[in-house]
């Protein structure tokens, strides 16, 4: 339950969500109908996440972004560029932790890594 609320609170306009998905889809060529149909979801449902006049429920959003192939915080952030840091002082913060976090940073970003390589 803790996860809808997180989510509930980051999704506050949900018609620039719906402008990033409509933008999403016609860059990939698709029409709303076979977004709609490959997102599971009703044609009615689809269309008004993308005008923005519903609160996307968390499990459409989901079924959005793979049919897309995007994570949602591709949707979801403010900024188009989420992570523009210092990648440096990442591996810094990384390697200055106890040894059993470190490892868990590590096997955390591990298992990241094969996963963005299966989805492609």
């Amino acid at each position: 339950m803790i996860w809808v609320d997180v989510f509930d609170m980051l999704v506050k306009d949900y018609k620039r969500i719906g402008d990033r998905i409509q933008q999403i889809r016609k860059q990939s060529g698709l029409s709303q109908d076979e977004a709609a149909w490959r997102a599971h979801m009703s044609l009615r449902a689809y269309a008004d996440i993308e005008r923005g006049n519903t609160n996307p429920r968390l499990g459409s959003i989901l079924n959005i972004c793979d049919v897309f192939h995007i994570t949602p915080d591709m949707l979801l952030m403010e900024d188009e560029h989420p992570l523009s840091c210092d990648y440096s002082s990442i591996i810094e913060k990384i390697d200055s932790l106890p040894p059993d976090k470190k490892q868990a940073a590590y096997s955390i970003l591990d298992i990241f890594f094969k996963s963005s390589v299966s989805d492609t």
